[in-house]
């Protein structure tokens, strides 16, 4: 199993534009001074990538034109370029942390919880560490940015976000997906133990009924893997 790490420019502009939320609050300086300075750009442009319909004509073919301009010149700016630094440290961060816990984490999955990875690869599109992102996009491609609230935090959820290539949308195989890296994953390496949770406040019901049954599979030879155990919950009517 393979995983690339890469950060692409645009999308960190246009992420970072759209972003009001702060995972770590030391960044909020930098990151108002970038927005400052895209807007002295080109207003048009900014409220086209945070989706502010100002008026119809913003959305006209010709008008739309003028995003490569704006693309170019905000790379060019020393804001951009103070968060792209901030960025691609935290690219170099994540890839050790991922590195050292890789051999492990593979280990545990594969043959605890038994998910197929054989030879499959992912992409994980890296994005400003001080704010929240944290997104599959499918074709085993992800997109991940958010200061650590924990150790091994990127670690986890990038395995988190991997995971939902191998399961559905509903609640329950979020819930399971969730027990996987957020819960177990986590306690772990981070030599702890749960509940409480951490991850998706909507999903504290359905983990809660489940939980039990949960611990039960980590321990029973019972299932042959999470897929199994998923369609033994839905069996018992839990979705």
């Amino acid at each position: 199993m393979k995983l690339s790490l890469h950060i692409n420019n645009n999308l960190l502009i246009a992420h970072t534009l759209q972003s009001n939320k702060f995972s770590d609050s030391a960044y909020e300086k930098d990151v108002d001074a970038f927005k400052d300075k895209a807007w002295e750009i080109s207003q048009p442009a900014y409220n086209v990538i945070v989706g502010r319909s100002l008026h119809p004509n913003q959305y006209d073919s010709k008008q739309l034109l003028y995003l490569s301009s704006f693309f170019e010149r905000i790379q060019e700016s020393d804001e951009f370029n103070v968060l792209l630094r901030q960025t691609e440290n935290y690219k170099t961060l994540c890839k050790t942390e991922w590195e050292a816990n890789y051999e492990y984490c593979y280990k545990y999955l594969t043959q605890k919880i038994g998910i197929p990875f054989k030879d499959d690869s992912f992409t994980c599109y890296i994005t400003h560490p001080g704010l929240c992102h944290g997104k599959s996009i499918g074709n085993n491609e992800f997109m991940f940015g958010h200061a650590a609230d924990w150790p091994n935090y990127s670690t986890v959820y990038f395995w988190h976000e991997i995971l939902h290539s191998y399961f559905g949308e509903s609640d329950l195989e979020h819930a399971l997906i969730e027990f996987i890296t957020d819960e177990e994953m986590r306690a772990r390496l981070n030599n702890i133990s749960y509940p409480d949770y951490v991850g998706h406040k909507n999903l504290t019901e359905i983990k809660d009924k489940i939980l039990g049954k949960w611990k039960k599979f980590l321990k029973s030879d019972k299932w042959s893997n999470v897929f199994e155990f998923r369609d033994y919950l839905l069996s018992k009517g839990l979705k």
